[in-house]
């Protein structure tokens, strides 16, 4: 199982075109390999996210949003616990939404653009994971001389270049 500390999912628009409108997102559901389901909820007051535009005495001006997801706004870490193979959603939306009786326009320079950041910090916790090797070496007749040996010390050495914590365990077995 991973649990991500805190996983961040950033909407950016920019809207240069005079028409605001609402993106509404409903039924999303995550699917793992082994059938879990979760379903993705997130804040009322963020769904639906309102994409802002520039008034008339704003022609060639751009509107910019964000919609911030976290875990304080959505359960975002539950969904990517159980480790998604699939989503499944549905997107509806409006133009013009609580501005009735307002003129719009669109003009041959207008655009719009939409960015998204997933931002998983490298702060997760990691249960029932195991890493296993095997090495094989001879001692006695034909490998290593041990009548002399009255000692012997194994170290494990290792580099560690990420803010993790590891436990290790190793088991030294005399089998033949």
């Amino acid at each position: 199982n991973l649990i991500f500390a805190d996983p961040r999912l950033q909407v950016f628009t920019s809207n240069s075109v005079g028409v605001p409108f609402e993106i509404l997102l409903e039924n999303l559901v995550a699917t793992a390999g082994d059938g879990t389901q979760v379903t993705f909820d997130i804040d009322e007051e963020l769904n639906p996210f309102t994409v802002s535009a520039p008034g008339l005495d704003q022609l060639g001006a751009t509107a910019y949003d964000t919609l911030s997801l976290n875990n304080q706004t959505s359960n975002i870490d539950e969904l990517l616990a159980i480790g998604p193979t699939s989503l499944t959603y549905e997107v509806s939306g409006r133009t013009d939404p609580n501005s009735e009786g307002v003129d719009h326009f669109i003009l041959d320079t207008s655009n719009f653009s939409l960015a998204v950041e997933f931002l998983v910090p490298l702060d997760l916790k990691s249960a029932g994971f195991a890493l296993e090797d095997t090495l094989e070496f001879e001692v006695g007749e034909e490998g290593v001389d041990t009548t002399l040996v009255k000692f012997a010390r194994v170290t494990l050495s290792t580099l560690n270049e990420l803010p993790i914590e590891l436990k290790t365990q190793v088991y030294m077995l005399n089998e033949y």
